[in-house]
């Protein structure tokens, strides 16, 4: 095992400064460590960083590269080593797995029983890997940005957004301060977010989602999609599995492009249902609201239509489509 563990300023590297202004007092001042670890294959990159942004891409090669620059938006050359003082910073390397530990002991600010961390210092993770690799990040505060990758995925934030593109294997992204985005994942992909908006394009697997602050947008999903909102609207292009979406904040669109094999339901109690199905499809219909009308273009048969209700059966019957609202309509029409 290879533990590389730099003392406070990291003098190790070559310090770099950069001033962008001319008064040294008001000075943005920033210096980079970069580290590079030869593999041999698969391997896994775990990141736990503090206040650090996070940005990782893949190449041919095997080499696993990793550059954090540290910036000092406003100061002197003293205030920025005063600060590199309460940053630790260690790389490990076991086999062809890495690890990387940033730690920044910021002070706190603020009066009472209320205080929060005012960061003189920000950082930036830039990562290069092989394109066969697994990765594990977590973030306290910042993005995460992840692309172009063969292996499974593990992304946690506390304070930004996870954005995720050509992705080969199942993946996992968790944040409580922003919204996440998926882009032509080819396995499972499991999205959660307690402050954002989700979207996602052309998912090969299995979609999770869930957001209490934010709308749903999804296009494609070649599996079985199970989303949820508690303040937004719901959207969905051709999910060819079967589906699962709540809100209790906006409307629901869907489209189910093949012939499920489980139940589908759809729930909202702030707006209106439209859903599209195959018409080759073969389903139960079941559909009801508190406050709307329930209207069809399909051909059904065995319809038992009420005021606020509407059963059928589409071609030979099969797994039920439930649609509920209780501050809308509902309209099911074919692809």
């Amino acid at each position: 095992m290879i533990n590389r563990k730099l003392n406070k300023l990291g003098h190790w590297c070559p310090f770099l400064l950069t001033l962008l202004t001319a008064s040294q007092l008001s000075a943005k001042i920033e210096d980079q460590v970069e580290e590079p670890f030869s593999t041999t294959g698969a391997g896994l990159l775990t990141l736990h960083l503090q206040s650090s942004s996070v940005d990782i891409d893949t190449y041919e090669g095997s080499e696993v590269t990793i550059a954090i620059t540290r910036t000092m938006k406003h100061g002197d050359k003293d205030d920025f080593e005063d600060e590199l003082k309460k940053v630790d910073l260690t790389f490990e390397q076991s086999g062809n797995n890495i690890r990387c530990i940033l730690e920044y002991a910021n002070e706190s600010t603020g009066q009472g029983i209320i205080f929060r961390k005012k960061n003189k210092l920000n950082f930036k993770t830039v990562v290069r890997i092989p394109k066969e690799f697994n990765v594990d990040t977590k973030s306290s505060d910042g993005s995460i940005d992840l692309k172009n990758l063969i292996g499974y995925a593990s992304l946690h934030t506390s304070g930004g957004s996870i954005y995720m593109d050509n992705i080969e294997g199942n993946v996992t992204a968790k944040t409580s301060g922003g919204g996440i985005k998926a882009k032509d994942c080819a396995g499972d992909v499991e999205m959660r977010t307690s402050g954002g908006s989700i979207k996602a394009d052309n998912i090969g697997g299995k979609l999770y989602g869930k957001t209490s602050g934010g709308n749903i947008t999804v296009k494609d999903v070649s599996g079985h999609a199970n989303v949820s909102t508690s303040g937004g609207s719901i959207t969905l292009g051709t999910v060819v599995g079967n589906l699962e979406a709540s809100t209790s904040g906006g409307s629901i669109r869907a489209t189910i492009g093949g012939q499920p094999t489980k139940d589908c339901i759809l729930k909202t109690s702030g707006g209106s249902i439209f859903v599209n199905v195959d018409s080759k499809a073969n389903l139960q219909i079941d559909a009801s609201i508190s406050g709307g009308s329930v209207k069809t273009q399909l051909s059904l048969a065995r319809i038992e239509a009420k005021r606020s209700s509407m059963k059928g059966q589409l071609n030979k019957g099969g797994p039920t489509l439930k649609a509920r609202t209780s501050g809308g309509s509902v309209h099911i029409n074919s692809i």
